[in-house]
């Protein structure tokens, strides 16, 4: 089953109600009967909220192999990923509820950027992704430069991250 790709971003505002609105770019890409209409919010390793289309999330986890006795990394993981994650429902405008709790356990602003992740959605508070984004733009450049024989030359423009 080949499920949606979720590309691009959108600069989004949590409201007071704690509603964000799924940009409808991403719910016309998204496939009632093979994405679902609803989602479910997971905490992502990197501290983030993900949102999965309601039948991607129940895919990856039918993939997933059980264990009679699983490792504490594995009862860890699933604490997060099943323990914390929200099952969510789109209402008539295109808005899901994030808990006040999953804001407050991911240091989530109200002003928020929601970027396409392939197969999942990515908030980010909107000054994180556009300081991401520099960073990201600015190794790019780097890398070329370098590449390109460029380095050591004054004024190329070009810094090399650190690392």
């Amino acid at each position: 089953m080949e499920h949606a790709t979720l590309a691009g971003n959108h600069d989004l505002t949590i409201d007071e109600k704690g509603r964000l609105l799924i940009p409808a770019e991403f719910r016309r890409a998204l496939e009632s009967n093979t994405d679902g209409s609803n989602f479910f919010l997971v905490i992502g390793i990197d501290s983030r909220i993900w949102i999965y289309p309601e039948r991607v999330y129940k895919a990856l986890v039918a993939q997933r192999q059980q264990d009679l006795m699983p490792s504490y990394d594995r009862l860890d993981f699933e604490d997060i990923y099943f323990g914390m994650a929200s099952p969510v429902e789109c209402d008539k405008q295109g808005r899901v509820l994030i808990p006040e709790k999953m804001l407050r356990r991911t240091n989530t602003s109200r002003e928020v950027t929601v970027r396409g992740a392939g197969s999942y959605l990515k908030i980010w508070n909107r000054a994180d992704w556009e300081a991401r984004q520099d960073a990201l733009l600015e190794k790019q450049r780097a890398e070329y430069a370098a590449n390109a024989g460029l380095t050591g030359l004054p004024d190329v423009g070009v810094v090399r991250p650190s690392g």
